[in-house]
């Protein structure tokens, strides 16, 4: 029922911009999810041996993050309203669902296709719209996000999986690069959360090159994205990241590697416009190319 109500299907969900329905809407639903959220982390996280773990726990938290999620690429809310008014309610609904999402082993999070794309847009939603929530929350929730992204685009066989971690990181990533140099309080709190997992941003380069070398399905612009982002971020675990890529390699074939990877950011200026990132996808193809040409890769 939750789904329906907020899916802003052919935009039928407007208001009169004098009347705060959006805010109302999201306010019901934020209420239900608490009250089935708290029920529900207040069982124990594992499921009885016999018992059909989608219909008794995945399921129902498939359907709080489907909600959210729907409400959020909905457009009929604006969840920094409610920072505005000092009401906590997007704050704690949107902890309640993480801490939910993530009590879902890896595993089996992609083992139900449904709860995973479920969890991922919103996730994505989460970084697109409404990053400051997902900055503001504990240190030990945002490492499990950023890692279950990392997770999501290493091992999911589904391409909308693959797309929607893409994205997710690329928006995350975009953020760090953004604030690198700045010391605003919520700059200064994604550092601390990132000093937790010093080696993040050069795992995701890795996976991600890893990506764009074999997978034949998603479109390379999908991934290259977020890579251009990751690297602008950290131009350091990247160097680190190409050497001990080129180090794996044959010796025979080191050099040329070495050279594709030196060749990437040939006229790829430091920011994100969209005109840089096409001109970093032309260099990822072209790397593509070289790199398939020097024969069998060495990948772990």
């Amino acid at each position: 029922l939750w789904m329906d109500l907020s899916e802003n299907k052919d935009g039928r969900i407007k208001f009169d911009g004098a009347f705060p329905g959006g805010l109302l809407l999201f306010k019901e639903l934020s209420a239900s999810v608490c009250t089935y959220g708290s029920a529900l982390l207040a069982q124990p996280d594992t499921v009885q041996p016999g018992v059909d773990a989608y219909k008794t726990r995945y399921k129902g938290i498939g359907v709080c993050l489907a909600a959210l999620a729907l409400a959020l690429t909905g457009e009929y809310v604006d969840l920094g309203a409610f920072t505005l008014y000092g009401d906590k309610t997007a704050d704690e609904v949107m902890g309640l669902a993480m801490q939910m999402a993530l009590s879902i082993s890896n595993q089996d999070l992609l083992a139900f296709h449904k709860v995973a794309f479920a969890f991922y847009s919103l996730s994505e939603a989460l970084f697109r719209q409404a990053i400051s929530i997902v900055v503001a929350m504990e240190t030990s929730t945002v490492v499990a996000l950023l890692q279950s992204l990392h997770h999501g685009l290493a091992n999911a066989l589904q391409q909308n999986l693959h797309i929607l971690c893409a994205r997710a990181i690329d928006r995350f990533a975009s953020f760090l690069y953004r604030t690198r140099l700045r010391n605003t309080p919520m700059a200064t709190r994604m550092r601390q959360h990132m000093q937790q997992v010093p080696n993040l941003v050069a795992d995701l380069q890795l996976v991600l090159i890893k990506q764009l070398l074999t997978d034949e399905h998603t479109d390379t612009g999908i991934l290259s994205h977020p890579l251009l982002s990751l690297i602008l971020a950290s131009e350091t675990a990247f160097e680190s990241v190409s050497s001990a890529f080129v180090a794996r390699q044959p010796l025979s074939s080191q050099t040329a590697v070495a050279n594709a990877f030196s060749n990437l950011m040939n006229g790829v200026q430091r920011n994100l416009e969209t005109e840089n990132r096409r001109a970093f996808l032309r260099n990822i193809q072209t790397m593509r190319q070289a790199l398939k040409a020097t024969g069998e890769l060495v990948l772990e």
